[in-house]
């Protein structure tokens, strides 16, 4: 009785560890124009901001804050993660792809122009430990721009936050992953975000086996 209520604990813990989460966002906007408003939005321009896992995870999402005179009508975007970027050097492409997103409102209105999240779902990315450089673009419907917001971490989660550690890129405009910072206005950070499923620690891990361990032999000594 005591091992089948055991297993029934972790299983039902197994499966909350499992369900997709929010394990990093850049955070909200504090009313800070937009890196590159109200200049003309270039549409092959990409920014790349830093995050850091502390143990390996799963990524299955990808959200970001945009400014959007679309009007939350973009059907669908593009993503990639990267690591060991730096100026002038885009490091190494670890996953891409493209499909469609889904909008919502946040309920801020920045410069007369409503603010949407858009969210891009992905089959799961395993990534191990380590610092990656993420990115989302809208395809735009009818030409119209977007800007993703700037923020300095307010209501963020996990880290790094309000670091500055971005990058700019545009081959239209002959950027090459350039630092935000490089333009003037100081550092920025972005309302990014990722979904997935971080892995559970080993710490967790071994837990769960002395007790099932220790649960058995409880239960062979009761038969005897």
């Amino acid at each position: 009785m005591y091992v089948k209520h055991y297993f029934v604990m972790v299983g039902i813990a197994l499966v909350g560890c499992a369900a997709a989460q929010t394990f990093f966002y850049g955070g909200d906007t504090e009313g800070e124009a937009p890196y590159g408003y109200p200049k003309v939005a270039l549409h092959d321009e990409k920014i790349y901001d830093d995050v850091h896992f502390s143990i390996g995870s799963g990524i299955t999402g990808i959200f970001g804050n945009f400014l959007d005179l679309t009007g939350g009508t973009a059907l669908t975007g593009s993503y990639e993660v990267r690591s060991g970027v730096g100026a002038g050097n885009g490091g190494t492409l670890i996953a891409s792809g493209s499909g469609s997103v889904q909008a919502a409102l946040t309920g801020r209105t920045l410069f007369g122009i409503n603010e949407w999240s858009y969210t891009l779902r992905f089959s799961r990315v395993d990534l191990p430990a380590g610092t990656y450089w993420i990115e989302l673009k809208l395809d735009s419907p009818n030409g119209q721009p977007s800007w993703l917001t700037v923020t300095r971490g307010t209501n963020g989660v996990g880290g790094p936050l309000d670091n500055g550690n971005s990058f700019f890129s545009s081959v239209a405009s002959d950027y090459n992953f350039a630092p935000t910072n490089s333009f003037g206005g100081g550092s920025y950070d972005f309302s990014l975000g990722l979904i997935g499923i971080p892995a559970p620690e080993p710490v967790s891990l071994s837990v769960l086996t002395a007790g099932c361990f220790v649960l058995l032999r409880r239960r062979q000594a009761t038969r005897r």
